[in-house]
């Protein structure tokens, strides 16, 4: 988000179109006849900030018309300035919904009956992951792969516990939803679906009596 400095201008530009008509009223005409030299200046300075032609006449007055270039083009010169994809992916994950500065994780209550209470260590990985901090020291994880300071691989791998449990609670809430919808199912059921053979992986529910199990995903 750009500073409140890189977005003055904006909202001095909107409030100066938004009131222009007000001031032509008040003012003598040998007055706004001589045209807003400030104005001028400060547009001059935005286009730098925006590097975009300024807003229509119909919609110069609302600040949002001129923040939007700015941020931007703010935006683009920080993302080109980032030296690795794995800094560009963690700040493009950061910004996405439920997961930018207003994300889900930060706002969520810290509530142990549903399962919104995070352990200081969670908190410790998760925010080391979003600011790209060390979260850990090198090793070598369970499949042999070496895991570096910032720890992301286990994110990935196979055998990470972590991946393991975020499996087994997502079974779990989407069963339990299903079941409080009075719908028969069953997780993890050992049967083999009729089409390709395969195991059914997470919940799945009974279409009837004497169906086999479909997935309702």
């Amino acid at each position: 988000m750009p500073s409140a400095e890189v977005l003055s201008p904006s909202a001095f530009l909107a409030s100066a179109a938004s009131t222009l008509l007000f001031q032509q009223s008040i003012l003598p005409d040998s007055t706004w006849m001589l045209g807003d030299q400030s104005v001028e200046s400060i547009q001059s300075l935005w286009t730098d900030l925006a590097n975009y032609p300024k807003p229509k006449q119909h919609t110069e007055h609302t600040q949002k018309a001129w923040d939007r270039p700015v941020a931007a083009h703010h935006r683009n010169l920080f993302f080109s300035r980032v030296p690795f994809d794995v800094d560009e992916a963690r700040l493009l994950a950061a910004e996405s919904p439920h997961s930018g500065q207003s994300g889900g994780w930060l706002q969520a209550p810290p509530i142990t009956a549903v399962g919104l209470r995070l352990s200081d260590e969670v908190i410790r990985v998760v925010v080391a992951h979003r600011l790209g901090c060390k979260a850990c020291e090198l090793h070598t994880c369970a499949r042999g792969k070496p895991v570096d300071a910032r720890g992301l691989h286990g994110l990935s791998c196979r055998r990470s516990a972590p991946r393991q449990q975020r499996h087994s609670r997502l079974n779990d809430i989407i069963w339990t939803a299903i079941k409080r919808a009075q719908i028969p199912a069953v997780k993890e059921p050992v049967s083999l679906m009729r089409d390709d053979n395969k195991r059914p992986d997470g919940p799945f529910s009974c279409r009837g009596p004497q169906e086999n199990l479909w997935p309702v995903m």
